[in-house]
């Protein structure tokens, strides 16, 4: 089944967006995510929008992320018929947590479409090892990107750059990207040094 089989069906769909901080080029990825999942439920003229659920949070536990846990309730209510997600890590990054997520979804007879990789999950997925896999490697892909941020950023600090994704206490960065000294915070990193 793919998302062709599901144009000609009343639907009732919402929207699922999640980004992990609030740095300026993840708020600019959350509004993306939202435009390109509006234009698909848009497209579809037998489709209802219920409702778009976007956050900004961490995918480590999924109880911590307000919006998805108000959609998941609202998926329970049987209000919703179709949830449209850009990619499965934007769910979680746990699999066990994810995999619990998806079954009661399902469970209830929704479906779950991931744009990215155009995979569409629903009740006949529910035991499958598609899903797991699917999930798996989610979490891993997470994984894999975190360590490789760490590595880079550990390779910054040997050659004494600070990398600037970082808030380090006391700086600032100027329009290059140089750090220049916060005078409110400097004052606060001072009175520890004094006080050791």
């Amino acid at each position: 089944m793919g998302l062709e089989d599901l144009k000609t069906l009343p639907l009732s769909v919402a929207i699922y967006c999640r980004v992990s901080t609030k740095h300026e080029i993840q708020e600019s990825s959350l509004k993306w995510q939202e435009k390109r999942l509006r234009d698909i439920v848009d497209s579809n003229p037998f489709w209802n929008i219920v409702g778009v659920y976007a956050e900004t949070s961490s995918a480590i536990n999924i109880m911590k992320q307000r919006k998805l846990q108000e959609l998941r309730n609202k998926c329970l209510n049987k209000e919703v018929d179709l949830m449209i997600v850009k990619d499965i890590t934007r769910l979680s990054r746990n699999t066990i947590q994810m995999l619990i997520l998806v079954r009661e979804l399902i469970d209830n007879d929704v479906t779950i479409y991931f744009d990215i990789t155009k995979i569409i999950i629903n009740k006949f997925h529910r035991e499958g090892l598609l899903l797991t896999l699917h999930c798996a490697f989610a979490q891993q892909e997470v994984e894999n990107m975190s360590k490789s941020i760490r590595w880079g950023n550990e390779r910054k600090y040997e050659q004494g750059i600070q990398p600037r994704n970082t808030k380090c206490l006391g700086y600032d960065y100027d329009d290059n990207g140089n750090l220049i000294i916060n005078s409110s915070e400097a004052k606060i990193v001072y009175s520890f040094l004094v006080n050791i």
